[in-house]
Parts: C-alpha cells; structure tokens; sequence
C-alpha cells in the first residue's frame, strides 16, 4: 500500500460494504462530479464508458475513451477528466484489492505482484481491440450495479477473470524479481510527486519544492521528471493548473480571473495565454462552449 502525504485530497473511505465491497457509480449530468475534479484514493478503479466520451488525465499520462472503452486506474494515481457532452454517461467500480482477495496463500502470487506494483496492468483497453475483456468488464458492471449480497462471488469471480487475462494476455508491464523492490521505491516517488502538485498546484510551488519531495537535487530532478513525462517540470505544473482550470469552467459560479487565481496564476492575462497555448482556445470560449453544450442537451 502506498502512503498518503498529509493534507492532501484522498478519497479514504470504505468502499461498498463489508459483504459488498465494491463502491459503484452511475455518471450522467446529474451527478455532482459529472466533472471529474483531481482525486486519489488507495484503491483500484475500473472505468466504462457508456455513451459519448471521456478525457482523463492519470499522473502525466492522458488518455480519450470512447463508448465500450474501459479504464483501469491503479491506487494512488492522481486522476481526472471530462466527458465530451452533456449527453455522456460514464460508470466507474472503486475496490480494495488487499481486502477482497487474501494474498498470502501461494496461489495469489500474481495478485500480490499487482498489489505491490511489481507488475503495472495496461490502463487504457479500446473495445474493438478486447473483444474477450469486453465481455467480461460488461458482465463485471451488470453485476456489481445491482448491489446485492448475493452477487458478492459473482462479482468477485468476474473480477478475478479480469484480472486472470491481463496476466494470460500479457497486458502488463513487468519487472524481474531482483529489480521490484527498486521499482516499488520508484514508484513511490512518483505518485508522492503527482500527488504533492495536485495537493498544492494553487500555491506557489518551486522546482526545489517539489524535487524536495523526492529527495533528489533539482538539477537531477529536471532529468528524472523530462524523462518520466517527456516535460520539464514547470511546463508540467502549468498544463495540470491549466487542468484543473478547464474543470472549473464548465461550471458558472465563478469568474475566469478568479478561477486563474484558484488554480495558482498569480496574473490572470498569463493564464490566458498558457489555456490558448495548451487547449488552442480562450478560456471565455472555451466557458461558452461547455455552457452552450449543457443548454442544449
């Protein structure tokens, strides 16, 4: 299990029930993070995509999902997006693996390596390429939307089969045995890191700030970060705040200037420039199209 660094915005609650455990969720308009806003949580996450699309950002990597795609979303993953429209509906599944599956039998040797990031399962699965894991992601939802106690094996077996394929269809990144213990340690850093900007992406952070979180010297951690997301690490910060900024938007309440203050810009016309830079459009039009979408739909 990763450790969480204090303050920051982790949903750590109890997911489903003790005989239920999977915490489901229908997306439509309707619900109150139909907009994704910047989360983690210590536990895996499986995401479908209904109808329309999603955009969704995990770490420094950004994916588009369409209908029937699915997203698994590892724990401690800084994560989130929007949908396309307003007419989109997504579903997610939120569970603990350490507390559904009992990993100290020798028989769930796999099942640890995953839980202790000795293997890193593919996140992105586009339905016309996973006919097999189509079906069975399918089923998995059908099932754990109902919620019901009876359902808990079935809804445990789908997920074991899920699973089960990633590592027959080799849909992971693996490390040899000698070099886990190394690349656990890596990956802590890495997800302290994304988690220490999104925890404070609206102060003012400075490159010693966050290679302090690492542990490196800055002029290492400018390498380490350009290697790890192909971004220097300011350019990185700007497009999360410009992120963060573009979730904000497609809500009325409040202003363009001071959304940029609330997402760390400290001058609201700089903040301009860098949204046209990353999303090719103003932050007023960018307001009018999200606004007009939800009018419409």
């Amino acid at each position: 299990m990763l450790s969480l660094p204090a303050g920051a915005y982790d949903e750590n609650f109890e997911r489903g029930s003790l005989t239920f455990p999977f915490d489901y969720h229908f997306i439509n308009k309707r619900h109150p993070r139909f907009i994704m806003p910047f989360h983690y949580h210590i536990d895996h996450e499986l995401i479908r995509i209904v109808k329309g699309g999603l955009s969704i950002t995990l770490n420094e990597r950004h994916y588009h999902l369409k209908e029937g795609d699915f997203l698994f979303i590892s724990d401690g993953v800084v994560h989130g997006g929007h949908p396309d429209s307003a007419s989109d509906i997504y579903e997610c599944v939120v569970f603990n693996l350490s507390k559904i599956f009992d990993t100290t039998k020798p028989n769930t040797i796999d099942l640890k390596r995953l839980i202790t990031h000795q293997i890193q399962p593919k996140e992105l699965f586009y339905k016309e390429e996973n006919s097999k894991f189509s079906y069975f992601i399918d089923a998995f939802f059908d099932i754990v939307k109902t919620r019901a106690d009876e359902n808990t094996l079935l809804a445990q077996g789908l997920l074991l089969t899920i699973l089960g394929n990633i590592f027959y269809l080799k849909e992971f990144t693996a490390k040899e045995e000698q070099i886990a213990s190394r690349y656990l340690k890596y990956l802590n850093k890495t997800n302290v890191l994304f988690r220490y900007i999104f925890d404070n992406y609206d102060k003012d952070i400075t490159l010693d700030d966050m290679s302090a979180t690492v542990n490196l010297n800055p002029k290492y951690f400018c390498k380490f970060f350009k290697e790890l997301t192909g971004k220097r690490p300011m350019d990185y910060l700007n497009a999360f705040r410009v992120d963060c900024a573009a979730v904000k938007l497609q809500t009325p309440t409040e202003s363009i200037n001071q959304i940029a203050y609330a997402c760390g810009f400290k001058d609201p016309a700089y903040f301009t420039k860098l949204f046209k830079r990353y999303k090719k459009i103003s932050p007023r039009d960018f307001r009018k199209s999200c606004l007009s979408q939800k009018d419409s739909s």
